[in-house]
């Protein structure tokens, strides 16, 4: 499925292995909650206001990330800085994925239309 937003096209590649039901559940719990402010480029920021990737939604409601915005399993901050452990960690099929929501993230798309693919695709 190829989507555009704010003029860029992304390709949303429908996994056979889904995430597990529970992970997937509370992550879209979580996005569409509205309890967690949106940023970009890193799991999370300690700006005025706490804000979070996407990917650090799911680190958070883990339990993984820390109080310095690291995921607490490496020490990674970025959200492109180690897509492959996303991968591994949320048995998602490949890293085409993390990236493509990596990407639609950092273009501003809102955590309730992720959310829309999250739930469609994985």
């Amino acid at each position: 499925m190829k989507i555009t937003f704010n003029n860029t096209e992304y390709e949303v590649r429908v996994s056979e292995q889904k995430l597990p039901p529970e992970i997937k559940s509370q992550w879209l719990e979580a996005l569409r909650s509205g309890k967690f402010p949106q940023g970009k480029h890193r799991l999370c920021t300690r700006n005025l206001i706490k804000q979070y990737c996407c990917l650090g939604v799911l680190s958070h409601i883990q339990g993984r990330l820390t109080q310095s915005g690291y995921d607490g399993t490496t020490d990674t901050v970025l959200c492109h800085d180690n897509p492959l452990h996303w991968v591994n960690d949320v048995r998602m099929v490949d890293s085409f994925q993390v990236i493509t929501l990596i990407g639609l993230n950092d273009n501003d798309m809102p955590f309730t239309q992720i959310a829309d693919i999250i739930e469609h695709a994985l």
